[in-house]
């Protein structure tokens, strides 16, 4: 798995993403298995970064490493927000986001 980090910082909070590509060996050599990306609000408490919100959009996946990748229709997932765990309010969701 391969991820490049972007966030902007300000004081102690911070927004950006993370793009991923996740690749396996086979025996006929590396195969692509997957692309997207994490888009996070992320706070500073007691000291350390946590993830308060995480949205997960997949670009590209397959179903194995013998399968030809498919292009995929953005799709939009919400995880848990670590956000009840440090006492502040989820953000509003957004279109698309529910």
């Amino acid at each position: 798995m391969t991820l490049n980090n972007l966030y902007d910082v300000d004081g102690d909070r911070a927004a950006g993403r993370a793009t991923t590509v996740v690749s396996i060996a086979t025996s006929s050599g590396y195969k692509i298995m997957g692309q997207g990306a994490y888009h996070d609000d992320l706070v500073k408490v007691a000291g350390e970064w946590k993830i308060r919100h995480r949205r997960v959009v997949n670009d590209y996946l397959v179903s194995g490493p013998d399968k030809a990748g498919q292009p995929c229709r953005s799709r939009r997932r919400r995880t848990g927000s670590a956000a009840h765990r440090h006492g502040q309010q989820r953000p509003p969701a957004g279109p698309g986001l529910r």
